[in-house]
């Protein structure tokens, strides 16, 4: 998804584009993936979030739920 927000930020790609750069049979997967890991469609991401926010937006949902489970192991 941070490749797909890299790519959407070239004014030169669509969505469209991307999704299939990224071999995506389908438009409507990329968009799904988007949603799931940014909580923004495609079209959001490349307007409202900087690569920075992108980075932690993801760090964040992902990356936190890890350091939970690890502290509950030790």
């Amino acid at each position: 998804m941070l490749y797909a927000h890299r790519l959407l930020q070239d004014p030169g790609f669509t969505v469209e584009d991307v999704a299939q750069r990224l071999g995506y049979a389908q438009v409507k997967t990329l968009q799904q993936h988007a949603r799931a890991y940014l909580g923004l469609t495609a079209g959001e991401m490349r307007l409202s979030l900087t690569p920075e926010q992108a980075l932690e937006v993801v760090a964040q949902r992902f990356l936190a739920p890890l350091r939970v489970l690890s502290a509950e192991a030790s």
